[in-house]
C-alpha cells in the first residue's frame, strides 16, 4: 500500500532532528505497514499544495492521498521560471515581489476574501480526486479554515466526511503538545497527531 502527503512545513517535518523517522507522515505508514510518499514542503502556498497533489496522482498513483492545507493568506507567484510561494510575514526579494505583497496582503482583501479564493481550490482538488478515484483526506494547519469550512453551506458533505476539522498548531497547543521555535510539533505531538488525528480519519475511509 502507497500512501501519498503533501502539505507544507507541518508535513514536512519541519523542526524534528530526525524529520524522515519521527514526522508524522512515517508513523501513520509505519503503523499501517505502507510505503511513505512524502512530497512536502516548507512555506508551500495552497496552489503549490494541490499542484503536488495532481502531479502525485498522475505519476504515483497512491492507494489513498493525504492533504494538508495551509493558511490560505499565502499565494504563489510565476517568477523567473520559478514559483514561489509568498505570505504576508515575507520580506519581498524584489520590486515585482514588493508591489504583488502591497496590494494583495492590503485592507482592500479581507480573510473572507482569501477564504473564498482557498474554497475554490479545496473543492476543485476534491472532484478531481473523485474523479481520478484517489481515496483521500484533508487536514490543516490553522483552525481558521476547517472552522470557516464546518459552517459554510457551500461546502458539500462528502467534502467534509474527508476531513479532521482542527488545526494541527491549535490542537498542539490546547493539548499542551511540545512545539518548536517556530510552532511546528515536535516529536511527541507528531505522535499524537498520526495516531489520534489521522489514523482513525483514515481508518474511516479505507
Amino acid at each position: 500500500m502507497n500512501i501519498g502527503f503533501v502539505g507544507c512545513s507541518f508535513t514536512q517535518g519541519a523542526e524534528l532532528v530526525n524529520r524522515e523517522e519521527t514526522r508524522w507522515s512515517r508513523l501513520v505508514c509505519d503503523k499501517l505497514r505502507a510505503n511513505e510518499l512524502n512530497s512536502a514542503l516548507s512555506g508551500s502556498s495552497n496552489e503549490m499544495i494541490c499542484m503536488k497533489a495532481v502531479e502525485m496522482s498522475y505519476k504515483s498513483r497512491p492507494d489513498f492521498l493525504v492533504v494538508q492545507f495551509t493558511t490560505c493568506i499565502r499565494f504563489s507567484l510565476a517568477l523567473d521560471k520559478m514559483i514561489l510561494a509568498i505570505g504576508p510575514n515575507q520580506q519581498a526579494r524584489n520590486k515585482a515581489e514588493e508591489l504583488i505583497c502591497k496590494i494583495a496582503f492590503s485592507q482592500e482583501i479581507s480573510p473572507p476574501d482569501w477564504y473564498k479564493l482557498f474554497r475554490w481550490k479545496a473543492l476543485t482538488l476534491h472532484s478531481f480526486l473523485n474523479e481520478n478515484k484517489i481515496n483521500h483526506m484533508f487536514m490543516y494547519m490553522l483552525d481558521y479554515e476547517p472552522r470557516t469550512m464546518m459552517a459554510d453551506e457551500y461546502i458539500p458533505q462528502s467534502f467534509k466526511d474527508r476531513s479532521v476539522f482542527v488545526g494541527m498548531r491549535e490542537y498542539c497547543q490546547k493539548n499542551n503538545l511540545p512545539i518548536g521555535r517556530f510552532l511546528h510539533p515536535l516529536e511527541e505531538a507528531q505522535k499524537a497527531i498520526a495516531y489520534e488525528l489521522v489514523l482513525p480519519k483514515i481508518g474511516s475511509l479505507v
